[in-house]
């Protein structure tokens, strides 16, 4: 009786897993859930699922292989996916917010005023910079001695109306600079991460010289989404 029971509770524990990862995964991509419920759904399947996995094979090395068995490799779809991500966490810094120019960040203006952002800071977190030097070296302030400050406007508006997933939230021509900002939604739980471009002539020469900031809107981590984001505007610039 008593190893009935826990076959059965472990099959609730591993169904439920299962269940709580997939309307997480779902939710998330066909927008029926927002990014913070259908993030945490996800994360708690593969936690459960990391548990039955424990608890199956602390059963299976006891008892050798029973029924815990099948169900141990139903479990290990969620726990491995957790595994993968703790491993591919361990490659970025622990930060949300990533900017080509580390002295003179450029500012956001408009999106500080959307009502989803109400209450959020925007100032540039300075103590990002050794990291952001440490982990994306190659994020470098973009110099095009060879287009004008117009032209770059028209190439990058050009540029993230072309992205899937980007979209423009304010374009603002200036005397002394060009500001561009806009969001980057992510294609699986719809997370959010604001961007802006700042286009500027430089001091002493002609040219333009264009720098990019992301950040993501929640989270603490951004596994690197933030870099690629400036990454691939900066190769489609060049």
């Amino acid at each position: 009786m008593w190893i009935k029971l826990g076959i059965a509770v472990h099959l609730i524990g591993v169904l439920s897993s299962i269940i709580l990862y997939l309307i997480g995964v779902s939710g998330g991509f066909f927008r029926y859930l927002g990014p913070d419920i259908a993030f945490h759904l996800y994360l708690g399947g593969m936690v459960l699922g990391v548990l039955f996995v424990l608890v199956g094979l602390v059963d299976t090395l006891k008892n050798g292989s029973s029924p815990r068995t099948i169900l141990l490799l139903l479990a290990l779809i969620p726990c491995s996916n957790f595994v993968y991500l703790l491993i591919e966490g361990y490659k970025y810094p622990m930060i949300n917010d990533v900017s080509t120019d580390l002295e003179h960040p450029p500012s956001y203006v408009a999106t500080v005023k959307l009502p989803e952002n109400e209450g959020q800071s925007f100032t540039f977190p300075l103590e990002f910079k050794k990291e952001i030097e440490s982990f994306y070296p190659d994020l470098e302030v973009m110099v095009f001695p060879q287009m004008s400050v117009d032209d770059a406007h028209i190439k990058a508006v050009e540029i993230v109306n072309g992205l899937s997933n980007w979209e423009i939230t304010a374009n603002q021509i200036g005397g002394q600079e060009t500001i561009i900002e806009g969001t980057v939604t992510s294609g699986v739980f719809g997370f959010v991460d604001d961007f802006v471009i700042r286009i500027r002539k430089p001091k002493s020469s002609p040219g333009a010289v264009v720098d990019m900031r992301s950040r993501s809107r929640m989270g603490k981590g951004d596994f690197g989404q933030n870099a690629e984001h400036i990454r691939e505007f900066k190769g489609l610039m060049q």
